[in-house]
């Protein structure tokens, strides 16, 4: 197998990468307009930041955002992201044929 850069776990570099840009991201005072319209999203934003949470090298940002909004109702704001993380979930699969 090749090796990325001749690094011996890449994904896994990959990753830390994600998790250092997104807490630079985050950090960042060029980023609060962007944060604040993701929060203004209500529901949407919820959704879309569940939809973040299925793929890995997305989950950083994800979790910042989720960390971010200042919601109403804490437990339907994590159902709404639950469901948008499911609806990506069944998006991802449902081409995979899982039979032998």
């Amino acid at each position: 197998m090749r090796r990325f850069f001749g690094f011996k776990y890449p994904k896994l570099s990959a990753l830390l990468i994600a998790i250092f840009l997104a807490y630079l991201f985050f950090s960042s005072d060029y980023s609060a307009p962007f944060i604040s319209a993701f929060n203004q999203a209500g529901y949407l934003g919820a959704f879309i930041a569940g939809c973040m949470f299925t793929f890995g090298f997305t989950t950083p940002f994800a979790t910042g955002f989720f960390i971010l909004m200042n919601p109403e109702n804490v437990l339907l704001y994590a159902i709404v992201g639950g469901f948008g993380a499911l609806i990506f979930d069944l998006v991802i699969f449902k081409p995979i044929d899982f039979s032998s």
